[in-house]
């Protein structure tokens, strides 16, 4: 075994930090998605370089990617890589998004806490996912249970501010 720390995955020098002083002056005034306290918790690992190489929730073409892949690519490189980053919305929110817009990230108190810059919106096969991650059809699975109970169709993706 070698000392010092491990390299940063994704083939980084230094994890991602996506983490600003302050947000944008017009974080109020955009759009909003709720965000659940467990995606929270996903949306500020990402921030502090934990999940890197990742800079947001994933968007579509990265999503599929990884389900049917288990890698995402950075600097045209594989990295290992088997449960998709998701942030899923309402189908009222996701009817409101457009594509290039920035959202506001707002918690379960009506805090604006972030902000994603929306690279990508779809539909959440939410029985794919199940069987590309947890590699069974079975609905009595617990992580099944928790996506299937979910009341959320949809994903958006893309870069994030928190």
């Amino acid at each position: 075994m070698t000392g010092g720390p491990l390299p940063v995955h994704g083939g980084l020098d230094h994890p991602v930090n996506r983490v600003v002083k302050e947000l944008p002056t017009d974080a109020e005034l955009l759009k909003k998605v709720a965000v659940a306290d467990v995606d929270k918790t996903t949306l500020y690992r990402i921030a502090d370089g934990t999940l890197s190489p990742i800079t947001g929730p994933m968007t579509k073409e990265v999503y599929d990617l990884v389900l049917s892949g288990k890698h995402v690519v950075n600097n045209g490189k594989k990295y290992a890589w088997t449960i998709p980053i998701i942030l899923p919305v309402t189908d009222d929110e996701y009817k409101n998004l457009v594509v290039g817009d920035k959202v506001a990230l707002e918690d379960q108190q009506h805090k604006v806490f972030g902000v994603l810059h929306l690279a990508s919106k779809f539909e959440w096969d939410k029985k794919e996912f199940i069987k590309a991650v947890y590699l069974t059809e079975r609905e009595d699975h617990p992580g099944a249970k928790l996506w299937l109970d979910d009341v959320r169709t949809k994903c958006i993706g893309g870069e994030i501010e928190l």
